[in-house]
């Protein structure tokens, strides 16, 4: 009978695909009622399926403990439960890992290493390792060794997550963050001659390109944005894991004064919430600029935010005391775990650019 209740709850979540919170919720029901039960089987797939109704939005609050619960199922029971099923997901956990301010480097390293063995003793690809480990260290500012590891991706094979659009735009953004800028446009016009596309790319690389050239003042910044806007419209689902494109979309808006930038505020501002730290240290960091020159704007914002106006008037200068304290402290947050001061240095730069006291 119990069973039958945890089906039940997965017809209603196929009823309700499109509410996230309402199918976190009978998932967990799901979880709870396979726990009591002691069914290893239903447990693995119900925390596999709260693990990807996550990793669709901007938090991982709940999938790095079902991730843990469900490898020790596998280390425990290796003749029922496969681990190497799970290992692209692990590839997830170890971006999450990176992501939390609170985990320190040797947390972060320890988990790398344990994605590492088990892909190696399961002749699993590292490409999504290796892609991942590029994410990490450039988010530490070392876009040499990004570049490094980006290599090392490129001699493992394919596998299902790790298609060839992603190795164009792990390359792309490598390029473009070291302003290589005429390398990256030529691997681009590769990506647009074979018409690649997974998810959200090429959407996120023309973000990337038109962010990093608005930042320099590249006059092709403006190509790649309106590529990014036509891209975006034909995008078949936007979601809050899109958290980092979509405010480099808006920044590059802000910088090339593109009148959709309100629309595109409005539509990620609540994303914030619960959000990864990475994640949200990006979103206020860059919000903070777009609302440094002060004034009023009359937003349609959720009531979910901390600083929600019923009227819908908003003074910019509030908002901004607002993002730049929480982007200060998240700035502050990664630096003393990185043993750095990269990401306060990367927000002091763009109150530079913006023409703010320090």
């Amino acid at each position: 009978m119990y069973r039958l209740e945890i089906q039940k709850l997965l017809l209603e979540i196929d009823d309700n695909i499109e509410d996230a919170e309402l199918c976190m919720r009978l998932i967990r029901q799901g979880i709870q009622i396979a726990d009591k039960h002691n069914d290893l089987e239903w447990g693995v797939e119900m925390r596999y399926s709260l693990i990807h109704e996550e990793r669709a939005t901007s938090s991982c609050s709940e999938s790095v403990m079902a991730f843990a619960w469900i490898l020790n199922v596998c280390d425990q029971y290796p003749d029922q439960f496969h681990e190497a099923d799970f290992l692209l997901e692990y590839e997830w956990m170890l971006c999450s890992a990176y992501s939390n301010a609170s985990l320190s480097t040797e947390q972060i390293q320890a988990v790398a290493d344990d994605l590492y063995r088990r892909l190696d003793r399961n002749q699993i690809t590292k490409r999504g390792y290796y892609f991942t480990m590029a994410e990490y260290v450039q988010n530490l500012g070392d876009y040499r060794k990004g570049e490094e590891y980006i290599k090392l991706a490129m001699l493992e094979p394919f596998d299902e997550e790790n298609v060839e659009i992603m190795e164009y735009d792990y390359r792309i953004e490598n390029l473009v963050l070291m302003k290589r800028f005429d390398e990256a446009i030529m691997l681009m016009e590769q990506v647009e001659l074979k018409k690649l596309t997974n998810f959200a790319l090429p959407f996120e690389t023309y973000c990337a390109m038109a962010y990093c050239m608005a930042k320099t003042k590249d006059k092709r910044a403006q190509i790649y944005l309106d590529k990014a806007k036509a891209s975006f419209e034909t995008l078949r689902e936007v979601n809050s894991s899109m958290l980092y494109s979509m405010t480099r979309l808006l920044y590059a808006m802000y910088l090339l004064e593109d009148e959709m930038m309100w629309d595109i505020f409005e539509r990620i501002a609540d994303w914030e919430i619960g959000a990864e730290d990475d994640l949200h240290f990006m979103l206020t960091r860059h919000a903070a600029m777009i609302c440094s020159h002060g004034g009023t704007k009359e937003l349609k914002l959720s009531p979910r935010v901390s600083y929600y106006e019923a009227d819908g008037m908003y003074d910019l200068n509030k908002l901004y005391n607002y993002f730049d304290e929480v982007a200060t402290q998240l700035g502050l947050r990664f630096d003393k775990r990185n043993s750095s001061d990269f990401c306060s240095n990367e927000y002091r730069e763009l109150k530079v650019m913006n023409g703010l006291k320090l």
